[in-house]
């Protein structure tokens, strides 16, 4: 019997040594490449996320937070101009029909088509958006006309 204990010993001796050795730091070297791998990866995506939620491009609201945004927005009205001059401009909400006056300073911009226009092309009968200054109800900001037809100030005839 001693024999045959002997006999399984030397067999599950030699058993393990047909075994292929794993290198321990080439099994760690390989898990390190392979988390460095996964956090690349997981850097890019996230990348790309945050850059999608970036505004690319160079307009005016391109730098403002969600919030400021939001509150430029309401800081904005349209309607129809009845009536302007070098220091104002009078307009019909388009919402409500009401009137309202707004100071035009020589900080105001306006533009046309996104180009720079000037106030004296602003005429009764255009479609113009007012970016009021905040914290204030009658100065205006910026006006962008929004004119229905280039050149002209009213919103040309319906054929016939």
């Amino acid at each position: 019997m001693e024999e045959q204990t002997h006999i399984s010993k030397t067999q599950q001796t030699a058993g393990h040594r047909d075994r292929p050795k794993i290198n321990k730091k080439l099994l760690i070297g390989g898990g390190v490449i392979i988390l460095a791998t996964a956090c690349f990866i997981g850097g890019l995506l996230y990348q790309k996320h945050v850059g999608s939620n970036q505004v690319s491009n160079t307009s005016p609201s391109s730098s403002l937070s969600q919030t400021q945004k939001h509150q430029r927005h309401h800081n904005q009205v349209t309607g129809t101009v009845t009536a302007v001059s070098s220091s104002s401009i009078t307009i019909q909400l388009t919402r409500t029909a009401a009137s309202r006056t707004y100071s035009i300073s020589s900080s105001t911009t306006v533009t046309q088509n996104g180009q720079t226009a000037a106030v004296s092309s602003i005429q009764i009968g255009d479609t113009v958006r007012i970016a009021k200054a905040p914290g204030s109800s009658s100065l205006a900001t910026h006006i962008s006309i929004q004119r229905s037809t280039p050149g002209s100030g009213t919103t040309p005839p319906a054929s016939t």
